[in-house]
C-alpha cells in the first residue's frame, strides 16, 4: 500500500512538473508573440500612414492659400493630440472673429473700475449667415444680458455644472454638426485616408483584449516565468492604449490633395510667426490684417499677429484709429482670451463636480459602514 501511495505521488509530483512546464513553455511562446505583435503598429505606419510627396517648393504663403472659413481650415490642420478632421476650440474662436470681422457681430466694453473693463458681444445680424455661424450665435446669446453678450456673466455662468455641462454639449454639437455639412466622408477622404488609423484602432482594442486576457492567465495559474508573461502583458496593453489614444495623423495620412492643402497652410502659418517677414511684406489695408488675425486665431497664432498690428499699424497703440477696429478691439480688451478661459472653466466645473460625485460615493460607502455599528 505504502508503495503504491508513493507510486500515485511520485506520478502527481510528475504531472505537476509536466503542467508547469508546459504552462511555461506556453508563456514563453505568447511573450514573444506579444512582442512580435508590438511590430504591427510600425508595419501599419509604413503601409498607410507615410505621406505623398508634392511638388509644391513654396518657402512662405504670404496670403491665405483657400479662402475656405477658417473653421474648415481648422478641421484640415493636425496637431498634437489632435485628430484631422476634428475641430477644436481655436476653430470655434475664429468663427467667432471671422462674425466680427464681417460685421455680425460688434464689439463693446463697460469701464468696471478705473483699471478693468467688461467685454461685450451684440449680435448687429445674422442675415445670409451659415448654420453653423447662427448656431455659434444662439451659444454665445445664452449669456446675452439687456441685449449684450457678456463675457463675465459667462463666466459665472459657467461655473455651475449644470451650465458648464451645457456649454459643453452644445460646442461638441456645435464641432460635429460643422463636420456633418462641411467634412462628411466623401469630402473629407479626398483630403485624407484614415485607413491606416482604423487599423491602428482595430489594433488596438485587440491588442488590450489579449493583454487582459493573458495578464489574468499569467496571475491565475502562477506557473514558471508567470511574472515576465504578466510584465510582457502589461507592455503590450500600454502599446494597445496607445494605438488607440495617438492623432489619426499617424496612422493615417493625408491624400495628395490634403498634403498640398496642410503644406501651404502651414507656410502661411510660418509666416505669421515670423514678424521679420510680416513687416517686411505687410498687408496693404486693415481688412486684410484683420483677414490675417481671423486665420491666425484657426491656426493658433493669433497671439504673433496681433503684436504685428499692434506695432505695425497702430504704433504700439499711439494711433487711436485702434479703437475703430471692432476685431482688434475684441483682441485688445481680451475677448479672445474670454472665449479660451470659458472652456477652461466649463471644464475644470465639470471636473470638480465630477470628483465630488466620487468622494459622495465614497462617504456614502463610509457611512453606511459606520450605520452598521
Amino acid at each position: 500500500i505504502n508503495k503504491d501511495a508513493a507510486d500515485e505521488i511520485r506520478s502527481m509530483q510528475k504531472s505537476e512538473a509536466d503542467t508547469q512546464t508546459l504552462l511555461s513553455t506556453v508563456g514563453s511562446i505568447v511573450n514573444y508573440l506579444m512582442v512580435a505583435l508590438c511590430a504591427i503598429p510600425l508595419a501599419i505606419y509604413y503601409r498607410f500612414g507615410r505621406e505623398p510627396k508634392t511638388d509644391y517648393q513654396g518657402i512662405y504663403e504670404h496670403e491665405p492659400p483657400t479662402n475656405d472659413p477658417p473653421a474648415f481650415v481648422n478641421a484640415l490642420m493636425s496637431g498634437f493630440g489632435k485628430n484631422v478632421g476634428d475641430l477644436d476650440q481655436k476653430a470655434f474662436q475664429a468663427t467667432i472673429m471671422d462674425l466680427i470681422n464681417r460685421g455680425k457681430l460688434g464689439v463693446d466694453s463697460q469701464e468696471d473700475t478705473e483699471f478693468t473693463k467688461t467685454t461685450f458681444l451684440t449680435v448687429k445680424s445674422t442675415d445670409g449667415l451659415e448654420r453653423y455661424e447662427r448656431e455659434l450665435i444662439d451659444i454665445l446669446r445664452t449669456y446675452e444680458l439687456n441685449g449684450r453678450i457678456s463675457f463675465s456673466y459667462m463666466q459665472d455662468c459657467l461655473r455651475e455644472e449644470y451650465q458648464a455641462r451645457a456649454y459643453q454639449d452644445k460646442y461638441n454639437t456645435w464641432c460635429q454638426n460643422f463636420k456633418d455639412e462641411y467634412l462628411p466622408e466623401e469630402v473629407f477622404s479626398e483630403y485624407f485616408d484614415q485607413t491606416g488609423s482604423d487599423y491602428m484602432m482595430y489594433f488596438g482594442i485587440g491588442a488590450l483584449v489579449l493583454a487582459i486576457i493573458v495578464g489574468a492567465l499569467s496571475i491565475f495559474l502562477h506557473f514558471r516565468g508567470s511574472f515576465i508573461t504578466t510584465i510582457v502583458a502589461i507592455f503590450f496593453a500600454v502599446v494597445g492604449v496607445a494605438c488607440l489614444i495617438m492623432p489619426s495623423g499617424i496612422g493615417g495620412k493625408y491624400t495628395l490633395k490634403g498634403k498640398l492643402y496642410t503644406e501651404r497652410w502651414e507656410k502661411f502659418k510660418k509666416f505669421l510667426k515670423d514678424y521679420s517677414l510680416i513687416k517686411e511684406h505687410p498687408p496693404e489695408s486693415i481688412a486684410i490684417w484683420n483677414k490675417y488675425l481671423v486665420y491666425a486665431t484657426a491656426l493658433g497664432v493669433a497671439d504673433q499677429v496681433y503684436k504685428a498690428m499692434k506695432l505695425h499699424v497702430y504704433g504700439g497703440l499711439d494711433n487711436p484709429n485702434y479703437t475703430t477696429n471692432d476685431l482688434f478691439m475684441f483682441y485688445y480688451l481680451g475677448g479672445y482670451h474670454h472665449i479660451d478661459s470659458s472652456f477652461s472653466t466649463a471644464s475644470s466645473t465639470i471636473s470638480a463636480a465630477n470628483n465630488d460625485s466620487i468622494g459622495g460615493i465614497g462617504g456614502g460607502s463610509g457611512g453606511g459602514g459606520g450605520g452598521a455599528f
